[in-house]
């Protein structure tokens, strides 16, 4: 079996443009397609600025592109002038750009990517056909009474725009795919190949592909004649792949340096080790309260909870002071200036400690019943529902408490 060569880091493209190229990784999208064509290959990077014009997009050349990159793209589609076309005193003048503007704008990107990398294959895309009367029908759909009166655009003067940036094209030498005229050589193109009168179909997705990945191809950037970035299964040797990766790749990170892997179960905090050593805030060994755990009820719910935990448990914590008025005396410890008084009812029973616990010591409260969160690298996985319970020796997710509506009215002493 032969060795494959290995290429590692793919070739990027990049798609730049306003909404039409920023809807085109949407299910039929032309830049799925791409994608999809250049899969392992080259990878199609999408930056699409809904409502931008030539104007605005400049600005962003050194955010999408930037300049110190030290590998820069191979290719990059240039898809602007469909908003630079809206006409003034429309709904959508403040997108519009003076036709000369425009071409100086595209001059100044075409520019700036040459130089950023001669070699790079720069692709203009002019505005697709308008269809005003598209344009209106979807205005009535979503703005009812208050659509505008004329369409924002027309057909006429995106033409222009498209004229302009076919001359600049050819003035720089670059390939551009003429959208505007190639549209609508189709009858019926209004319905065809573009949705709302502006933005495109299925079929429009697919026109557009087909125009980009034939001249890519014509540019030397043909699926099948690229390599993948790493070798298809059937040349890697299943009994030694070390000899299809190892020495072949720009940088090969030795398996030796690998941090050894940790069997699972010791990611996991054990059951007895913290029931053993682990203190309360009250300072008492969690190991008695162990047998607790046998009587907390699996629902997480606090008001059954008290029921089913031994007062004591609860109460060992409280000093009675006279008059059913109990002082908590983790309060005191961690602040012996402050006194914490809690007024006990036969209505509450000992529910007005339980929360009381719940709320102000949280820990105390969890341990008492038998909650522990996982401690290791994995513990933002497990932790998201923020708390896991101890039943049966078992860990299991479980959601956390919600406070009780009636606490703020109960807990008026604190």
């Amino acid at each position: 079996m032969g060795s494959p060569e290995i290429q590692g880091r793919r070739p990027r493209i990049v798609l730049f443009g306003d909404s039409i190229t920023e809807q085109s990784f949407r299910p039929g999208g032309w830049g799925a397609s791409l994608a999809d064509s250049y899969s392992r290959k080259a990878d199609i990077i999408i930056r699409g600025y809904g409502g931008y014009n030539t104007r605005w997009a400049k600005y962003l050349l050194g955010h999408v592109f930037p300049s110190d990159d030290k590998q820069p793209p191979v290719a990059a589609t240039i898809f602007f002038g469909a908003n630079d076309a809206a006409l003034l005193e429309r709904h959508s003048e403040r997108q519009h750009v003076p036709l000369e503007e425009y071409k100086d704008n595209l001059r100044l990107i075409v520019q700036y990517l040459k130089n950023l990398s001669p070699s790079m294959r720069v692709v203009l895309i002019t505005p697709p056909p308008v269809d005003e009367d598209g344009r209106m029908k979807f205005a009535r759909s979503k703005y009812g009474a208050k659509v505008m009166e004329l369409p924002e655009r027309t057909n006429k003067v995106t033409g222009l725009y498209a004229k302009e940036c076919v001359s600049l094209a050819s003035i720089l030498r670059v390939p551009c795919i003429d959208l505007w005229s190639q549209m609508q050589l189709t009858d019926g193109w209004e319905d065809k190949y573009l949705r709302d009168g502006l933005h495109l179909t299925e079929e429009g997705n697919a026109a557009v592909f087909r125009e980009v990945a034939r001249v890519f191809r014509e540019a030397g950037l043909c699926p099948d004649s690229m390599s993948y970035d790493f070798p298809h299964h059937s040349l890697i040797c299943g009994e030694k792949p070390e000899q299809t990766f190892n020495g072949r790749l720009h940088s090969t990170l030795p398996l030796s340096s690998l941090p050894p892997a940790t069997p699972i179960e010791s990611r996991w905090t054990s059951v007895e080790s913290r029931l053993d050593n682990t203190p309360s805030c009250a300072g008492q060994n969690l190991s008695e309260l162990s047998g607790i755990l046998q009587a907390i009820p699996s629902n997480g719910d606090d008001a059954g909870s008290t029921q089913r935990t031994p007062r004591s448990k609860i109460l060992k914590h409280f000093t009675n002071i006279g008059r059913s008025k109990y002082v908590c005396e983790v309060c005191r410890n961690h602040n012996p200036s402050a006194e914490v008084i809690l007024t006990r009812s036969k209505d509450n029973s000992t529910n007005v400690f339980w929360r009381h616990l719940q709320r102000v010591h949280r820990k105390l409260h969890d341990d008492i019943r038998g909650v522990v969160k996982i401690q290791s690298p994995l513990a933002d996985l497990f932790n998201k529902a923020s708390s896991t319970k101890l039943m049966g020796g078992l860990i299991a997710p479980v959601e956390e408490a919600q406070p009780n509506p009636q606490d703020s009215e109960n807990h008026s002493e604190e």
